[in-house]
């Protein structure tokens, strides 16, 4: 869990060796520190005075005190098992730190987002949804390579771990394949391949909605010229295909990979069989194909009104 206080205990454990190295470092950790926890309220002024200021800005004295207590916290974190959470609790106050401020920081910069956006134009409206698309991507990626790189790591260990254990006695009962099909005729490397195989198809839906994500952030650009050019219909054509070939990846990856697994069962150390249904991904390709013809229809439309004039 240690992504999650990124990049706030990172910030916790520089002051602390800044202030641990003498008393010029100690100075300049203290400069730092009411810096980082400081310089809400003043960018809250500074954008008042460009005539630029919003109500969201309300939030800026907020993370201010937010800040304060815990960056102070995360660099002291032994004080948050003796005043906050119970002993042993230590990353999870951490994390309980960081996500506190982080929820304070993204609501200021939404809110902002949002007000900025009460009328705006076809462009804007269009650049501005492109940024939370990318934005979205880029964390989801991030998450994905965190989470996964974790859970694979764990795995990776246990079918390590798992060459140097006994049989199970409650699987003596099943039959042997063969005359020497026992615990040595598996394989670690096998194993191992068919754990990665594993991950993939677990992550193939998340990581096939980014990339259609990143499709969308390529229609979108092409309709800031024109809400129904050329390049924007060849663009949402080609979301559209894309949508229905990832669900047929998803489902057709989930059913390869468990049959994968019953063909190699006596020869890996661990199996983990999935049904796969993925529904959110079926309402994203279903609301692709919606908008889509939406869209055509309203091309359509101004094709049959260019005709009267």
């Amino acid at each position: 869990m240690g992504y999650i206080a990124f990049p706030w205990e990172q910030a916790g454990i520089l002051l602390r060796k800044m202030s641990l190295a003498g008393a010029g470092g100690n100075a300049a950790a203290w400069i730092l520190y009411l810096v980082l926890c400081g310089w809400p309220p003043v960018c809250g002024i500074l954008l008042a005075r460009r005539g630029k200021g919003s109500r969201a800005d309300l939030l800026l004295p907020v993370l201010s005190l937010v800040l304060f207590p815990g960056l102070w916290l995360l660099v002291n974190p032994s004080y948050l098992e003796g005043y906050l959470f119970a002993a042993g609790m230590g990353e999870i106050g951490k994390c309980a730190v960081s996500l506190t401020i982080d929820s304070v920081l993204l609501s200021w910069l939404l809110l902002r987002f949002l007000g900025n956006g009460t009328n705006p134009g076809r462009v804007k409206l269009l650049r501005s949804l492109e940024l939370l698309l990318g934005v979205y991507v880029v964390l989801a990626i991030i998450g994905i390579l965190f989470q996964g790189g974790g859970e694979l790591r764990e795995a990776w260990r246990s079918v390590g771990a798992a060459v140097s254990e006994p049989d199970r006695k409650s699987m003596d009962w099943l039959p042997a394949a063969g005359p020497s099909m026992g615990r040595g005729d598996r394989s670690i490397g096998l194993s191992r391949f068919v754990l990665i195989l594993q991950m993939l198809c677990r992550y193939l839906p998340q990581a096939l909605e980014l990339i259609l994500g990143v499709a969308a952030i390529g229609f979108l650009r092409s309709c800031e010229q024109g809400s129904f050019q050329e390049k924007s219909l060849k663009r949402l054509q080609g979301l559209m295909k894309l949508s229905g070939y990832f669900l047929g990846a998803v489902l057709g990856g989930n059913v390869c990979v468990n049959l994968l697994q019953v063909a190699l069962a006596g020869y890996i150390y661990s199996t983990s069989f999935v049904l796969v249904l993925p529904l959110r991904q079926m309402i994203v390709m279903l609301g692709v194909l919606l908008l889509s013809r939406f869209w055509l229809e309203g091309k359509k439309l101004q094709e049959d009104n260019q005709l009267f004039v």
